[in-house]
């Protein structure tokens, strides 16, 4: 991480995994779950999240507004990010 800090911009990961059958909805708050929790593993402190909808940034504050397929999942990344 501390290579990272001193080079900004440079690559540090991507990932990519097959989510079935969903929506964008879906598609968006899986992605941020999914690099919230590479963090946590990882232990980076620091985490810069970027989506393309408003509403992820909405269910931070009211995650009772996520869908029901992925709430318990959202709520778990939520009680994690305090720590990054």
């Amino acid at each position: 991480m501390e290579e990272y800090l001193e080079n900004p911009g440079k690559f540090v990961t991507c990932f990519a995994e097959g989510l079935g059958v969903s929506n964008s909805l879906i598609v968006e708050l899986s992605r941020a779950m999914r690099a919230i929790e590479i963090a946590r593993d990882k232990n980076w402190r620091i985490i810069w999240l970027e989506t393309y909808l408003m509403f992820v940034l909405h269910a931070f504050s009211h995650p009772e507004s996520v869908p029901w397929e992925v709430r318990n999942k959202w709520r778990n990344c939520i009680y994690i990010t305090p720590n990054l």
